[in-house]
C-alpha cells in the first residue's frame, strides 16, 4: 500500500531538515574554527579566513557537498516516483 503524495512530500521535506541540519551546523563550526585559527596564525592574505560564514560555506561546499546532492537526487527521485505512481494507488 502506498502513502499519499502529500504525506510523502512532508516525509521528504522533514528528512532533509534532519540530515542537513547538523551537517551545516557543523561546518558553519568549522569555518569558525578555522577563522580562529587564521586569525591567531596572522593568515590574512585570503578574504574568507576572515568570515566564519564564508569559511563555514566553502566548508560546506568542498567537504560535504557530494553528501548533500545525494540527499538532494533522493528526495527528487522521491517526489518524481510518487507522481509517476497509478493513479488507483494514489488513496485520494
Amino acid at each position: 500500500m502506498t502513502e499519499p503524495f502529500f504525506y510523502l512530500i512532508y516525509q521528504g521535506i522533514w528528512t532533509l531538515f534532519l540530515s542537513l541540519g547538523p551537517i551545516l551546523c557543523l561546518s558553519w563550526l568549522i569555518g569558525i574554527l578555522f577563522s580562529f585559527l587564521g586569525k591567531y596564525f596572522q593568515i590574512q592574505d585570503t578574504a574568507f579566513i576572515q568570515s566564519p560564514k564564508t569559511m563555514g560555506l566553502v566548508c560546506s561546499l568542498w567537504i560535504l557537498l557530494p553528501w548533500e546532492i545525494g540527499i538532494w537526487k533522493s528526495f527528487v527521485q522521491l517526489c518524481l516516483s510518487s507522481f509517476f505512481v497509478e493513479p488507483s494507488l494514489w488513496n485520494i
